[in-house]
């Protein structure tokens, strides 16, 4: 598959994946417990597309599996969590700028060449999040949840870290099993999170209905796709123009998507963020 195809489809799914999840958690989520419990949702129906791949491959691809599944439940709880203490736009970028934490990694650990042409987009790319934020007039925070959402940043960072080092062993071509190891283990630390959490009185509002796992299932089917296919590009692209890629592409994805569902006329905070992000793309790219 071409590299633009692929970097192109994966950010197309991310999105994608959000949107559904939003069109359930608009009219049900209204608790960590009540997220919690629709993404591990999500989690079990994902697991189940891939259980055929759980068994036959080695430790090493369960230990990564393992490891990516507690972080992308680390990352999401504290993101949810700390979006519901403090400014929403501040809080989404700073959990975006865990990208660079991966690029980082690609460049010092890996190796990979850092033209003067690609740090002009990584320049663009950071001033692309600033700006899709919306955080002029944000108010601070509270300290706990700056740390909140500092930490959700790391666990962002090294969620896309995982991916690049698996993408890089010799196990890279059991990505299938990866991907199933890590929805069958997100899947069940959200049932012990939710035991948890009903122990401290923080329950779920709504029940598991038709709507709930029609979506979830629609969600799981995008998600499997997109953790498929990140996951083998890896395995082909080099990182630092995977990740600067994906960040930009899956923002311009994102608003373009919000606006046809909505119907809303373009802002000029958004257009400035799409403009950004292709100037992103053509600097690591051409």
């Amino acid at each position: 598959m071409d590299e633009l195809l692929l970097i192109g489809t994966v950010s197309l799914l991310a999105p994608l994946k959000v949107v559904l999840q939003g069109m359930f958690a608009k009219k049900n989520v209204t608790t960590l417990s009540d997220a919690i419990k629709f993404n591990g949702l999500i989690f079990f129906v994902a697991a189940l597309f891939l259980s055929g791949n759980l068994f036959g491959c080695s430790t090493a691809t369960v230990a990564y599996g393992v490891v990516f599944a507690l972080l992308q439940i680390a990352f999401q709880t504290m993101y949810m969590e700390a979006m519901s203490r403090g400014n929403v736009p501040l809080t989404m970028m700073i959990a975006n700028l865990g990208a660079i934490i991966p690029i980082l990694v690609s460049i010092l650990v890996y190796g990979e060449e850092m033209t003067g042409l690609r740090v002009l987009g990584l320049a663009f790319m950071i001033i692309t999040l600033f700006v899709s934020g919306n955080i002029r007039n944000a108010n601070k925070g509270e300290k706990t949840w700056f740390l909140l959402a500092f930490a959700a940043m790391l666990a962002n960072g090294f969620v896309n870290v995982v991916f690049k080092v698996f993408g890089s062993t010799p196990y890279a071509g059991e990505n299938a099993s990866f991907v199933a190891w890590s929805f069958s283990c997100s899947a069940l630390i959200s049932v012990l999170l939710l035991t948890l959490l009903r122990k401290y009185n923080c329950k779920e509002s709504y029940k598991i209905n038709r709507a709930a796992i029609t979506t979830a299932a629609a969600a799981g089917l995008v998600l499997t796709a997109f953790q498929l296919l990140y996951t083998y590009a890896f395995t082909v692209i080099e990182g630092v123009i995977l990740f600067a890629s994906y960040n930009a592409l899956s923002l311009i994805f994102s608003i373009l998507l919000d606006k046809i569902i909505l119907r809303e006329s373009f802002s000029l905070r958004q257009i400035a963020s799409i403009l950004l992000g292709f100037c992103t793309l053509v600097c690591f790219n051409i």
